[in-house]
């Protein structure tokens, strides 16, 4: 587990991944930058 907790934050510090918030659920996930666009 920590192994992949390290993974998610190499990527969140490359850019890689980003943090969304979702409003309407007051919910947050990590999603791949090229699926962002996808949702906008």
């Amino acid at each position: 587990m920590e192994e992949k907790i390290a993974d998610v934050q190499r990527q969140l510090e490359r850019g890689d991944a980003v943090i969304i918030f979702d409003a309407a659920t007051a919910t947050t996930n990590i999603i791949p930058r090229s699926q962002q666009r996808l949702r906008a």
